[in-house]
């Protein structure tokens, strides 16, 4: 696609392939790229390879690089004689970098996007030509790393010394990029804090369209838990669902029915639960009828789940911390509940009282579209760019 006259020519680097988009990650890039398109910017993507990507058709300058991550043993070792944090360690993608730097010697980019801190390493040889990169975090990494929350106990001691670790490299890294934007406005005012210099602005990711709901799935109502397997927020809120928040649930609403899409064996043998491949396509988990739950305890990033269950129609229960970023009002486009009886209270109103999930669904709509209109979200950005181009220029 060529760039309208005004649209700066981006080349966005990112530690993953966006496509699919099978977890909150993947999907507020490949959100961004395709409203980026729509609003007629010219963007090359550069990413390590993968062989389950599907690029689509509007995207016509993919880079991907054959870069695969060292273990973390491996990165452990590399981060111990260099002193970096282990994670930083893990995501430098010299070959990427190496690719970047080509590309801009050959001439035609205008910013540098890093899609999340563990890109900007690779971005940041941008500046040895003179051209600006824009850091764009999904979260505050080092805060999620120092509330060693979802490991296991005895390694949380050693997670939090990483954690100060990672600290110190985002900080480094935040000081040295031309701009940050953050998907949350509490996490804009945290990274601002650690970078004072570096102006950082609150661009929310574009939602997904609305769509209708999927085939109804078996449970009076369907409850729905859908999570990437692997990061600790997930896998701590999980393990709450599975021990106390499902059993709730289960005694107070008889009928009701767990699905649980990318879950793992440990719900094998619970009583109406019913545990999914993780799907394809988000509306098998969005079904008629059901009602999403969030029972997460560490507040991070923005739950890109949530913007899916509005603009399918399902209503959400969420705890306070699933709420971080949303911007919701709780009992207006989300029902909020701190605790397994509050959970199961919210599941009841739900279930009795039709004219609720028609509110809620109306809300939550209403709110998808005033705050995460794609095209609000691609311009915003594209200011951001302009910004950052022409204060580099002043230098």
């Amino acid at each position: 696609m060529t760039a309208r006259p005004s649209q700066p020519r981006i080349l966005w680097v990112g530690t993953r392939v966006p496509w699919p988009p099978a977890d909150g990650g993947r999907q507020v890039a490949a959100a961004t790229l395709a409203a980026l398109a729509a609003a007629g910017a010219d963007v090359t993507v550069v990413t390590p390879s993968s062989p389950l990507s599907q690029p689509p058709p509007e995207l016509e300058a993919w880079h991907p690089i054959a870069e695969r991550r060292p273990s973390w043993a491996v990165a452990a070792v590399r981060a111990a004689l260099s002193g970096r944090a282990v994670t930083l360690t893990r995501h430098a993608m010299p070959r990427v970098g190496t690719h970047v730097a080509d590309l801009i010697a050959r001439g035609g980019i205008d910013v540098v996007h890093a899609e999340q801190v563990h890109a900007a390493t690779a971005a940041l040889v941008a500046h040895h030509a003179g051209v600006p990169v824009v850091l764009r975090a999904h979260n505050v990494e080092s805060v999620l790393w120092r509330s060693g929350a979802g490991r296991p106990v005895g390694l949380r001691t050693l997670v939090r010394l990483e954690g100060r670790r990672l600290a110190a490299g985002e900080q480094a890294l935040l000081r040295r990029v031309d701009a940050v934007v953050a998907l949350t406005d509490e996490d804009r005012v945290v990274l601002q804090a650690m970078a004072p210099a570096t102006p950082v602005v609150h661009v929310p990711p574009p939602g997904p369209p609305v769509r209708t709901p999927g085939a109804r799935l078996a449970g009076a109502p369907a409850c729905v838990w859908l999570g990437s397997d692997g990061w600790a927020p997930n896998e701590d809120g999980v393990r709450w669902l599975r021990t106390d928040v499902w059993p709730a649930i289960a005694r107070a609403v008889p009928g009701a029915h767990l699905h649980v899409f990318g879950g793992s064996p440990a719900w094998s043998g619970s009583a109406a639960v019913t545990v999914h491949p993780r799907p394809a396509v988000a509306t098998v988990a969005f079904a008629d009828e059901a009602v999403l739950l969030l029972p997460l305890r560490v507040p991070a990033g923005l739950r890109m789940r949530v913007l899916d269950a509005w603009a399918h129609g399902v209503p959400v229960v969420a705890s306070p911390a699933s709420l971080h970023g949303l911007g919701a009002t709780p009992g207006r486009d989300i029902l909020d509940a701190d605790s397994p009886a509050a959970f199961a209270a919210a599941v009841r109103a739900i279930r009795d009282q039709p004219s609720l999930r028609a509110a809620l669904v109306a809300a939550g709509r209403t709110r998808l579209a005033a705050a995460h209109d794609p095209a609000a979200s691609a311009a915003a950005l594209l200011a951001v760019y302009r910004s950052a181009i022409a204060r580099r220029a002043r230098r």
